[in-house]
């Protein structure tokens, strides 16, 4: 049998986390154990630890799944990822820009909570604010011209 997620090999990343994002673990558990291991370890790590575990759990006690139900899931997928349009918003960037242009006392009240609740996202944070910054003086100082496309 050839696997019927072979599509996801030429699928972009975020396509496939947003089509699996209000998915059950056992449907995300036998995606991800028909990926190809790099692209099965990126949809692993982008999901929250909670659902981390519950997906590495099944997969691992997983011991046969039905072909036909194989292909249920991966024509069902397929379906959800070339019918929806995904459109990209928020991230890191925009909340750098966010904080930018918020008062320092609310900035650092939420990195502070941030910090408490996920170290590594305020981090990341800071680090964006910081180059958001060093670009926003750039322009300011003349030194950075906006190119057009």
């Amino acid at each position: 049998m050839t696997n019927p997620f072979h599509f996801l090999k030429s699928t972009n990343n975020r396509s496939v986390l947003c089509a699996l994002t209000n998915e059950h673990p056992q449907i995300i558990a036998v995606v991800v154990a028909c990926m190809e291991s790099k692209q099965a370890a990126h949809i692993v790590s982008c999901l929250t630890p909670e659902i981390q575990l519950a997906v590495i759990k099944r997969i691992a006690t997983i011991q046969c799944v039905e072909e036909r139900v194989l292909c249920i899931i991966a024509e069902e997928l397929k379906q959800k990822i070339t019918s929806a349009e995904y459109i990209e918003f928020g991230g890191i960037d925009i909340v750098s820009r966010i904080f930018l242009l918020v008062d320092s006392s609310t900035r650092n009240n939420i990195l502070n909570n941030l910090e408490c609740d996920d170290s590594e996202l305020a981090q990341e944070l800071r680090q964006g604010m910081h180059t958001n910054t060093t670009i926003r003086n750039l322009v300011m100082e003349g030194r950075l011209i906006e190119i057009d496309k």
